[in-house]
């Protein structure tokens, strides 16, 4: 469920996350740039519908309120415009391969660091979300259900989940369970806070455990 390394090849095995280092953060804040390299749009659709999309994408995983990280939509800039700070792009591009309505890549630390608790993580450099050029295509139109809840998974990727199998944000497509008014569930919840999670954020939620064995 999360972008994880393994330091040792024998027990015990610990995992450590990718994830943002709120430290390098202003006001551990993670910023959401759109290339200015517009996607091509037609008829009823724009430009501006497409980053509102993106806008509100941000403002879901930002009213996570377990979670210790804001996210905040930072604006348009030019493709090679180079970062100051750790964050996100939205890139659109015709590169996509068939049946993928959008894709996310992740670029950490060559190096784990130590948190506050002494915990280590590889701090996150910049993530790339991918979205299609043409917004003719899957998942669009921009203002379609399906174009957002693409965006909202996207993002969420961006900021260090993987896939999940509980119908939530996280989830892929053909199992997701979500909606624009309801757009984050309390698994999406749960994966933040396990990276962000603000002191004791964990009392509110159970946990399972146990051994998945074969009875072949």
């Amino acid at each position: 469920y999360h972008y994880i390394h393994f330091l040792t090849a024998t027990s015990p095995f610990t995992a450590l996350y990718e994830k943002f280092d709120l430290t390098a953060l202003p006001n551990r804040t993670v910023f959401v740039f759109v290339t200015d390299v517009a996607p091509n749009t037609s008829g009823s659709d724009s430009s501006a519908s497409v980053l509102s999309q993106v806008k509100e994408a941000a403002a879901e995983w930002n009213a996570v309120s377990a979670s210790d990280l804001r996210v905040a939509f930072g604006g348009v800039k030019a493709a090679d415009q180079a970062p100051n700070t750790p964050g996100i792009d939205v890139i659109f591009t015709d590169d996509l391969p068939p049946g993928i309505l959008g894709q996310t890549g992740i670029t950490p630390a060559k190096d784990a660091v130590s948190a506050a608790d002494g915990s280590k993580f590889f701090p996150i450099g910049r993530s790339i979300m991918m979205m299609n050029s043409d917004v003719s295509l899957p998942p669009g139109p921009s203002y379609s259900e399906t174009y957002f809840t693409t965006a909202l998974h996207e993002m969420g990727h961006a900021l260090g989940l993987q896939h999940t199998f509980t119908s939530s944000a996280m989830s892929q497509s053909v199992i997701r369970d979500t909606t624009r008014s309801r757009a984050i569930d309390p698994d999406d919840v749960a994966g933040l806070a396990v990276l962000y999670g603000k002191s004791g954020w964990n009392a509110a939620y159970g946990s399972i455990s146990g051994k998945v064995t074969s009875l072949g």
